[in-house]
């Protein structure tokens, strides 16, 4: 199946009637001899392609849009040949300076912390990535000394057909590599900082037989920020299939996951009173509630959010499960974790056992909005809870206190007020509710603080093309770094009405794209995504050292709405309508099992593995088309 839905006619009229980015291009582009292209007067590089020597190949290039081509190669077995091995290839004649492999490296992941692929080669091979590992098929971006160029190919059908990419940056030269059949070499990346020996899938070519492999070529000149990237996003979302996953139930899926905090992640002894991180598997195969690191303000174990909701859901319902859980789940956290110096414990575990702990952004910034929140709903329940405003309060005045002068927050800090590290994006979830405080004092020093912690961290995010550390058990180039970027964009716009704020949610938006999956994978018959109906477009890719799916998208929904709306660009609605599809996929309703457990109704696994990623590494050998266990076993406090 082609990986494209309109004729050329709808995909020109598309591109000009969305508004979407145009591609800077270029001037008496063309092909000379059919395998070198030429644009401004210079060479740009040249197609080529392997295979056996029993193999006829024929290339033939469609114009699908300005500058850009859909290049396909025919290839025939003039008699059987074993093993075959075949590639299409773009090869760019320019010195390389920066590039990426969408979701898998970005400019070679050497600014990463973690074990993950480094570089373009291992062991002196290059590297080889199946096409199923990145979020729009096979797709590769260089950016030379003056052209970008982003290739890209299309869905395939059948497992038989799948395929895989490569780059290769040498001094002189960068080539863009599609490979068949689908292979990971030198090694293949199986999970978080391991790897298992590589593999190639072996096809055997009868005489007569035909195989294609296409490529789409788009051809840009080099822009600031490595912006020209966009124009393959663009590109790739026009030409995606179709929604196939119907709209959710929203009052369902709310009546759920109330159910699943007051029945599954309700815990009350004589330590506490609150919600757990979630559940995963005893040795029974029963699921069990979390007993170890299980009570957290934010990021995973969401207490001070899930209160909220519940209260919200009293207001809706009357319900006095909801009021009874979550005033006693505030009372326990802002009772009990906020420490003199403004800061606020985030991981109960460490007041029971009376321990130190380190506390960090994410989770300090999600508790002080969440605070914030909770302030105004008890006021409109008629409630007295000064201690919830007063925990908000301190986590900002703290914050306002600790900023560095070139705007930095930080990573973490101990309970006495030292910070343990500054690096990294992940502070950046402290200026929402800098923004908030302003809003409700109304005094310029928390906007102040937050404009020049935003201007650090974006600054970082345009001069490396990416953001990293937001993930918190990880070290290395992420999504969630980005959403806080996102999200404070907006805020700041809808505050200051400076434009510059709206074009920076735009570029962090096309970032948060390059994890976004734009197309559905078709998987083999007898394929756990297949059995349950799985489908892959909408989701988002975790970071480059966990190359697996999660629902952590669904923060920044409501941030495209808005961004759509603010931009007149349409597409941000489109793909924040395929998330919200996608991570509405599989919540358990006490009856669906997964893995052979049937999920507690409210539920979600919180991991799916849409490669040949596995939670553990693997034994030798290639891996089986057909995978039986794509999905976690934890259930996490994300409802």
């Amino acid at each position: 199946m082609k990986f494209i839905r309109i004729t050329l006619f709808l995909f020109l009229a598309a591109w000009q009637a969305e508004g979407l980015a145009q591609v800077a291009f270029l001037e008496n582009i063309h092909w000379k001899d059919e395998w070198l292209l030429s644009g401004d007067n210079k060479l740009i590089g040249t197609v080529n392609a392997t295979a056996p020597l029993d193999v006829k190949m024929k290339c033939e290039k469609e114009l699908v849009s300005e500058n850009t081509w859909e290049i396909t190669w025919t290839f025939t077995a003039k008699r059987d040949v074993p093993n075959v091995r075949l590639t299409a290839s773009f090869e760019h004649v320019s010195k390389p300076e920066w590039w990426m492999i969408p979701a898998v490296s970005y400019n070679g992941n050497h600014l990463s912390r973690g074990m993950e692929p480094k570089g373009e080669k291992r062991d002196r091979q290059w590297y080889t990535f199946s096409y199923k590992r990145t979020p729009i098929p096979g797709a590769i971006y260089s950016e030379g000394e003056d052209f970008a160029i982003a290739t890209f190919g299309n869905v395939p059908e059948k497992p038989e057909d799948d395929y895989s990419c490569g780059i290769q940056p040498e001094p002189n030269i960068i080539t863009h590599q599609l490979l068949w059949p689908e292979e990971e070499m030198p090694v293949t990346y199986c999970a978080q900082d391991q790897y298992a020996p590589g593999w190639q899938r072996v096809h055997n070519m009868k005489q007569g037989e035909t195989r294609k492999l296409s490529m789409y070529l788009m051809v840009a000149r080099k822009e600031t920020n490595h912006n020209a990237y966009r124009h393959m996003l663009d590109m790739a979302w026009l030409m995606a299939e179709p929604e196939k996953l119907p709209v959710p139930d929203g009052e369902k899926l709310w009546q759920q996951s109330v159910e699943f905090c007051h029945h599954s992640l309700w815990i009350e002894n004589d330590d506490y009173m609150g919600y757990l991180l979630g559940l995963n598997l005893n040795e029974k195969g029963e699921w069990q509630q979390i007993t170890r690191n299980c009570y957290e303000a934010g990021w995973l174990g969401q207490n001070i959010s899930l209160a909220v909701s519940v209260l919200h859901d009293f207001n809706k319902t009357g319900d006095h499960v909801d009021i009874d859980q979550g005033i006693a789940t505030l009372d326990t956290w802002a009772d009990n974790c906020q420490l003199p110096n403004g800061l606020f414990i985030t991981q109960y575990d460490a007041v029971i056992r009376k321990s130190n702990c380190i506390m960090d952004a994410c989770n300090l910034g999600t508790a002080a909005m969440q605070f914030f929140e909770a302030d105004r709903i008890v006021k409109q329940l008629r409630l007295v809870r000064t201690a919830y405003l007063g925990a908000a309060w301190g986590i900002c005045n703290f914050m306002l206190a600790d900023q560095q002068p070139n705007g930095c927050y930080g990573r973490g800090w101990t309970t006495d007020g030292r910070c343990v590290e500054r690096e990294g994006g992940v502070g950046a979830y402290l200026i929402t509710p800098m923004l908030k405080a302003y809003e409700f004092y109304n005094d310029k020093k928390y906007l102040e603080s937050a404009q020049r912690a935003y201007i650090y961290y974006i600054s970082s995010f345009k001069k490396n093309g990416f953001s990293t550390d937001g993930t918190l058990d990880t070290r290395c180039i992420d999504r969630e770094s980005a959403y806080p970027l996102l999200t404070a964009a907006i805020a700041l716009y809808k505050i200051t009405k400076d434009d510059a704020y709206l074009n920076d949610a735009v570029d962090v938006s096309y970032y948060l794209s390059t994890w976004l999956w734009h197309y559905n994978i078709n998987y083999a018959l007898g394929d756990a995504f297949q059995l349950y109906g799985y489908k892959t477009l909408g989701a988002t890719s975790v970071s480059t050292q966990r190359h697996y799916f999660d629902t952590f998208a669904c923060r920044w929904v409501n941030d495209w709405r808005d961004l759509a709306k603010l931009t007149d660009d349409s597409q941000w609605s489109e793909k924040a309508e395929a998330i919200w599809r996608n991570c509405c996929q599989m919540v358990g309703d006490g009856i669906i099992k997964v893995n052979g457990h049937t999920l507690p109704i409210g539920s979600q696994n919180d991991a799916y593995y849409g490669s040949t990623w596995f939670s553990r590494a693997q034994n030798e050998g290639v891996p089986s088309v057909m995978l039986k266990n794509r999905f976690s076993d934890r259930l996490i406090a994300w409802p």
